[in-house]
Parts: C-alpha cells; sequence; structure tokens
C-alpha cells in the first residue's frame, strides 16, 4: 500500500470531496475485497470477463471448470429463478468469506489499476463513487440501457451487499483535479500491492483471466493509494 504526502496527498483528498460552490464528482475510499492467494493458489484462474461478456454456455462453463472459486459464481450464478441466483450468489459470497478465500482490506483505500491487452494499455482508479441527483449532469446516464439488466443487476448488488463488478467512468477534470492523473501515473510505477495484512489480489480483475473461447488474454495489475 503506498502512503502519499503533500501535493499528491491533497490531489487525492480533491477527488473525495465536492468542490465549493458547485456540485462535482466526489470519489471515496473503499475497503476491497480481495482473493487471498493462498487459499485460491492461480489468481488467473479465478478471474473472469464481466457478465456480458462471458459467453453461455461454453464461456461460462469454461469459468466455472477453471477454479472452485471462479469470480463468475459470483456474478453469473446458475439458479432456476432470478431470486434464487442472486440468493445463491450471496450465500456463496457468505461462504468464502467464511472459508477466508476472501479477505476485506484493514482500511479504506483508493485502487489504481492497470489493465494490458497485446499493445493497449488503460489505467484508472477505483473507489465510491457518491450518487447525485440526474438534474445537477454530474454523472451523465448510459444510453440505450436495457431495464431488465439494470434492474437484474442492482437486485445482486442488493442481495450481496457488495457491487461484484466497478463501472467505468470517464470524466473531464479541471486543472485541479486533473492532477489525479499524476498520482495514478506515480502510483502505477510502484510494486503491485497485493496488500497487507496478507498476500492477496483484487477480487475484480487480477493476473491474466483464463480466456474463454474468442476471448482475448489481458492482464492486470492493483496498487493502493493509502488516505493518512
Amino acid at each position: 500500500m503506498t502512503s502519499l504526502s503533500g501535493t499528491a496527498r491533497r490531489i487525492t483528498e480533491d477527488l473525495t470531496r465536492e468542490p465549493a460552490g458547485k456540485p462535482g464528482l466526489r470519489l471515496a475510499p473503499l475497503r476491497g475485497l480481495r482473493y487471498v492467494s493462498d487459499a485460491v493458489g492461480d489468481l488467473a484462474t479465478v478471474t473472469s470477463p464481466p457478465y456480458d461478456v462471458v459467453t453461455r454456455p461454453d464461456g461460462l462453463r469454461h469459468l466455472e471448470s477453471a477454479a472452485p472459486h471462479n469470480i463468475v459464481r459470483l456474478i453469473l450464478p446458475q439458479a432456476d429463478s432470478a431470486a434464487a441466483r442472486h440468493e445463491l450468489a450471496a450465500a456463496t459470497l457468505r461462504d468464502w468469506l467464511a472459508a477466508g478465500i476472501l479477505a476485506p482490506d484493514p482500511e479504506p483505500a483508493l485502487y489504481v489499476y492497470e489493465q494490458s491487452c497485446g499493445d493497449l494499455l488503460q489505467r484508472g482508479i477505483i473507489g465510491a463513487l457518491a450518487l447525485s441527483a440526474p438534474a445537477q449532469g454530474v454523472v451523465l446516464p448510459h444510453e440505450e440501457v436495457m431495464p431488465n439488466v439494470v434492474e437484474d443487476r442492482a437486485a445482486l448488488m442488493r442481495a450481496t451487499a457488495a457491487n461484484l463488478e466497478p463501472l467505468l467512468l470517464t470524466y473531464r477534470g479541471d486543472t485541479e483535479a486533473a492532477s489525479a492523473a499524476a498520482v495514478i501515473e506515480r502510483t502505477a510505477a510502484t510494486r503491485p500491492c497485493w496488500s497487507p495484512p496478507r498476500k492477496t489480489a483484487s477480487a475484480t480483475a487480477s493476473g491474466r483471466s483464463p480466456a474463454p473461447p474468442n476471448s482475448p488474454r489481458s492482464s492486470s495489475t492493483w496498487r493502493t493509494v493509502k488516505r493518512s
């Protein structure tokens, strides 16, 4: 975990508070759940593409057979009804936490991540986004969403009391907020943090995902920015 000081810490604090006089995007540290590497072995076997990228049934079966604790069992549980699927995911998550397959970070943090696929490289930062009224225009609505899919994902979040897949947002910051990019780049240059107090890796994307048929392989690394 990387502890920032001086300007870097002030920039991080700017991300977590609303700008004076106008509504703005607020990103707060959160306690992530991470796979415990000693419990799951090869971390590449427990990752998965996003739920809407997993091909069914072949891709789903591939991921389920990769390891008994592949994350696909939480994001795409198999049952006869939506309610049963959500309850199965919640029960599975509780079991994995009790068994030490997943463990929460000891304190809240912002997570800098890096994803690569061939020559492509993407870096960003993960945190808890404060909700705002649509009329404020802080977060623009996604276009052409399918209401039944949105409700299903929301119901899964309610049942598990967890956000199992982060939402990807882009933003145009002002002069001060845009400096967050410097924090991301500086943190990305440090050694990846699989995290104290135990050697672990992210539950949502660490190492390489076992690729289902016709899916490109990609790799991800994670580091944390500690507010101190």
